[in-house]
Order: C-alpha cells, then sequence, then structure tokens
C-alpha cells in the first residue's frame, strides 16, 4: 500500500510538471531554428478580402477605440468589412456604433432586443457576410489592433493548407491590481507555446478567442449550448487536417481584469467549456500518435486534470500519515502552511499589496479550483452559452 501510494503520488506530479514544465521546454527544442516556409500574400493587390465579426455588449467605454483601430490599418479598407452585433447593450453602445457607422461605411451594426449570447450572435453575422469574403476575423471588443494586425492575420492564408491563425495577444495591465501580473505571465508564456505548436506542423491547440482569423469555407455554425465557441472552431479546423497557427507579428492589445472573483468566473466557464469541447472531438484525443494529438494531450488534457491530481495526491498523502510513513504532524503543518499563505495573500491583496511568489501560489490554487468547478457544471449539464461577461476596471 504504502508503495502504491508513493508511485501514484510520483506518477501525478511528473504529469503536472511535464504540461506545465517540460512539454514547453521540449516543444521549444523540436522547433528550434524553424520558421514558417509556406506561401504568404505581399501587401499587394492579391490580399484576400475581409470580414470581421464581432459580439458586443455594453462596451461604451472602449468599442469606439476599437472601431478606430479596426479601421486605422495598412490594410486595404475596400477588402474589409466590419459586422458587428450588440447583444441588447443598455449602455451607450448602439448609439457610439450607429454614429461610427455613418462615419465607417463599410462597418455594419445589428442591434437584438434580447441577450442571445456570444454564439447565437456570431451565427447571426455569419449569414451577413460579404459574398467576396475570402477570410473572417473573430475578435472582442476590448482587444485594440495595430496598423498591420490585419495583414498579419491575413498574410497567411495563400497557402490552402493554412486554416487559422491566431494573433499575438499582449496584455497592458496595473502591476498592483491583484492577478493582473499572473495573468499576464501565464498569457504570453501561452503566446510562447501556441506560436511553436504552429511551428511544429501547423498543430496550435486554439487561438486565443480574443482575435484570430479563419478561412471562410471553415467557419462553421456553432454549438447553441458550447461556452467555447472559439475552441469549438479551433478543434474544427484541426479535425478537417488544416493548419493552425499563430502569427507574432499580428499584435493586438487586451486590457486584464485584474480582480482574482472575476478572473475565477472566467476560468470555471471556460474550464466547463472545455470538458463540452473534449467530447465533441474525441478523436483527435484518440490518435495521440499525431503531431496535433500529441500537442492537445500535453498542453490542454494534462491540464484539465490537474485538480484531479492534487486530489490524488492529497488522499495519498494523507493514506500515508495513516499508515505512519508519513507524520501526521509534518502532513498538518504543511496544510496549515499552504492556508497561511493563502490568508496572508488575501488580507495583502485587501491592502493593494503584494509578495509575488505567494500571488502565484494562491492564483494556481484558484484556478484549479475554478476547473474543478468547471467540470461539475459540464457533468451537470450546460442549457444555454449566455453568460455574464467579465468585469473589468476603468
Amino acid at each position: 500500500m504504502i508503495l502504491a501510494c508513493i508511485l501514484v503520488i510520483i506518477f501525478c506530479i511528473a504529469l503536472i510538471a511535464y504540461s506545465y514544465v517540460l512539454y514547453p521546454i521540449l516543444l521549444g527544442f523540436l522547433v528550434k531554428n524553424k520558421q514558417f516556409s509556406h506561401q504568404q500574400y505581399n501587401k499587394d493587390k492579391e490580399l484576400p478580402h475581409i470580414s470581421i465579426m464581432m459580439s458586443a455588449l455594453n462596451e461604451e467605454r472602449i468599442i469606439e477605440k476599437k472601431i478606430h483601430s479596426i479601421f486605422d490599418t495598412s490594410y486595404p479598407l475596400e477588402k474589409i468589412h466590419v459586422y458587428i452585433g450588440s447583444d441588447y447593450s443598455i449602455d451607450k453602445t448602439n448609439k457610439i456604433l450607429q454614429d461610427l457607422s455613418k462615419t465607417y461605411s463599410h462597418l455594419h451594426f445589428n442591434y437584438y432586443e434580447e441577450r442571445r449570447g456570444k454564439a447565437n450572435v456570431l451565427n447571426s453575422l455569419k449569414k451577413d457576410i460579404h459574398t467576396s469574403t475570402k477570410v473572417v476575423v473573430l475578435t472582442d471588443a476590448n482587444v485594440l489592433f495595430t496598423k498591420d494586425t490585419l495583414f498579419h492575420l491575413a498574410k497567411h492564408f495563400k497557402d490552402e493548407q493554412i486554416g487559422q491563425v491566431g494573433a499575438n495577444i499582449i496584455n497592458y495591465f496595473e502591476a498592483d491590481k491583484p492577478i493582473s501580473q499572473q495573468e499576464n505571465y501565464y498569457i504570453q508564456r501561452e503566446n510562447s507555446i501556441k506560436y511553436n505548436e504552429g511551428l511544429f506542423d501547423g498543430s496550435m491547440i486554439g487561438a486565443f478567442g480574443a482575435c484570430y482569423a479563419i478561412r471562410r469555407d471553415l467557419l462553421i455554425e456553432f454549438q447553441q449550448t458550447f461556452l467555447m465557441e472559439d475552441f469549438y472552431l479551433s478543434l474544427s479546423v484541426l479535425q478537417k487536417k488544416y493548419k493552425a497557427i499563430l502569427d507574432k507579428d499580428a499584435i493586438c492589445y487586451e486590457d486584464l481584469p485584474g480582480i482574482i472573483e472575476e478572473e475565477y468566473k472566467r476560468k470555471k466557464r471556460i474550464s466547463a467549456g472545455n470538458y463540452q469541447n473534449m467530447m465533441a472531438y474525441l478523436d483527435l484525443l484518440l490518435n495521440i500518435f499525431s503531431k496535433v494529438g500529441f500537442c492537445y494531450w500535453s498542453h490542454k488534457l494534462l491540464r484539465w486534470f490537474t485538480p484531479f491530481f492534487l486530489i490524488i495526491i492529497g488522499v495519498c498523502t494523507i493514506l500515508l500519515g495513516i499508515l505512519n510513513f508519513i507524520p501526521i504532524k509534518f502532513i498538518i503543518g504543511f496544510s496549515c502552511l499552504i492556508i497561511a499563505f493563502w490568508v496572508i495573500d488575501y488580507f495583502m491583496e485587501k491592502a493593494h499589496k503584494q509578495i509575488v511568489i505567494l500571488r502565484f501560489v494562491r492564483y494556481f490554487i484558484y484556478m484549479n479550483l475554478a476547473m474543478l468547478q468547471g467540470f461539475f457544471m459540464y457533468i451537470k449539464g450546460i442549457k444555454t452559452n449566455v453568460w455574464t461577461p467579465t468585469k473589468r476596471e476603468n
């Protein structure tokens, strides 16, 4: 029994360490000195027509900057059409969009008089996109483009094997916000992993939903009850044997909420949606020896089950204590230390201060709790994809 518990603990720790630490290192080694070699468009008349789709809900704070950032571009304006669905916004979003549509003739705006949810709004907008559209860009209202964002997203679609291109999301944040620093570190690390997966024969496992481009022919109908429509679409691209990549030059800027309670709710929703997509695309997981399967298991699946690995480690540790292999006092002391870290960091947050390592420990635990709760949301059954957007500080 003692040996079995020790082996199980070592195995679970190894899986967690592999996904979070060893996999990024291994992936970087596999693509070392590699660059994209496929055909790309130049800034010329060959560039494809693009349609930009976006669902907006009460975005008066940022929507005007967003629209200006789209049209202040090096991309030919005559090849851009923007479609925005206001999902029952009750602030000044609709008025701002109406005014902007007078300035930008290629800005198309629909207002819905009841909440539909992002996926349903995008399904409606998809029916209206311009017939000449070859590439569709999906983005969020709080993400600002640079002059060359659209070009760097669209240039790859000259190669018929490229199905999806993710943007390089860069966050602007205030270091004194509760978890902005930790979330920023996580996103930048994810950007690096996704970029290397793209180099690994187009095997990027999921573009950031904040901004990505997809070949129009691959834009499928979003499921009515699926929470993660961006990941659903990303896996569909890979399932159809197209390549998915990230372009580091396709830069977008996104603000971070920095509020741990809001991030907890967002991670919980994302987790529930991930389990939905896991079951919908089991064939990608079962093909474990493919490059996509290897990246999917290493990058996503093992992380989704980290909460369960942590529970198993805890149970086995307690059993070792009961069997007198580990002193009970040590187990209790270690548990009290983790709780003390949590409590100290909680009160430091209230005082607008932080010790970075304590905040990382609390962030890791918090986000795994969110994943665990998301799993039970999925098991219970998800009836709707309508959700409350993350609150962001001004």
